[in-house]
């Protein structure tokens, strides 16, 4: 999920390095099926010794599609 994160991150106009600290939550949206919906918490930072810049939590699904798609963007300071 690299590229779709790098993807949204850039929208946001941070191209900093960044890395998934956690992942909230994952479900299947259909039983029987391969849709799922997964939830990570993302740091954004610059350099190894330099505190974090911003804090994403992105979800992401790929229901009805073979493409992930952003459900919801939150980003805090």
């Amino acid at each position: 999920m690299f590229k779709p994160i790098d993807i949204v991150l850039s929208q946001y106009n941070d191209k900093r390095q960044f890395m998934v600290d956690k992942v909230v939550g994952i479900q299947r949206l259909e039983q029987g099926k391969y849709y799922w919906e997964a939830t990570l918490k993302v740091t954004t930072f610059q350099g190894a010794h330099n505190p974090p810049y911003h804090y994403y939590t992105i979800t992401f699904t790929n229901l009805f599609s073979d493409q992930l798609k952003v459900v919801s963007v939150q980003r805090t300071d």
